[in-house]
């Protein structure tokens, strides 16, 4: 299927910005395209998609445009502390940690719950 509209990304520090682009580019096509559906008696999908998806973004808004700051100093020292068989068992190298697979893992639980 060939997309009708391309993935892309405009960046600004202005919420206003945001909110102008976000009724352009998000809220009138659905409000044209839920216009075009009951024309043609099917029910209107857009709009309330939009409307969910903002709802979400509103929601984790205050956790994902702020910087935060973790300090793992005590897992660091508890990790010292522990004896050279425990290391093993408990192995807490993140250099090890396979990203491009945790990147697939979190693409295929995003698929699945959106279905």
């Amino acid at each position: 299927m060939d997309a009708v509209w391309y993935c892309f990304v405009i960046q600004s520090p202005y919420r206003w910005v945001h909110l102008l682009f976000s009724f352009l580019l998000h809220t009138v096509p659905a409000c044209l395209a839920d216009g075009v559906c009951v024309l043609l008696n099917k029910p209107p999908r857009l709009k309330k998609t939009y409307a969910t998806i903002t709802k979400m973004a509103t929601t984790t808004a205050f956790y994902t445009n702020n910087n935060w700051v973790f300090d793992d100093s005590n897992t660091g020292a508890l990790y010292n502390n522990l004896s050279e068989s425990d290391k093993v068992i408990y192995h807490c190298d993140i250099t090890d940690v396979e990203w491009t697979e945790q990147i697939v893992l979190c693409n295929q639980y995003r698929r699945s719950l959106a279905k």
